[in-house]
């Protein structure tokens, strides 16, 4: 696999994880920059989803305890 390759891979992995077009420039990023810019984004992500699930958790503790589990569901559609 060449360079070019591989590069078209991260970005393919990059428009992916983004749900859209990235940012024509992005293209002229080497394909370790790349990788670094898309594992930088998974790991926000990741602490963005950990801390959304943390403040939805400690929203819940005003319901009493025996109703959280369908309270959740009912906020969350099966969450």
């Amino acid at each position: 696999m060449n360079a070019s390759t591989a590069s078209q891979e991260t970005l393919a992995a990059l428009r992916a994880e983004l749900g859209a077009e990235p940012p024509e420039g992005l293209s002229a990023l080497s394909d370790d920059a790349l990788r670094h810019l898309l594992d930088s984004i998974r790991a926000q992500k990741a602490h963005q989803r950990a801390a959304l699930d943390s403040a939805i958790t400690q929203g819940l503790t005003v319901v009493p305890t025996l109703l959280r589990g369908a309270v959740r569901k009912i906020l969350f559609k099966g969450g």
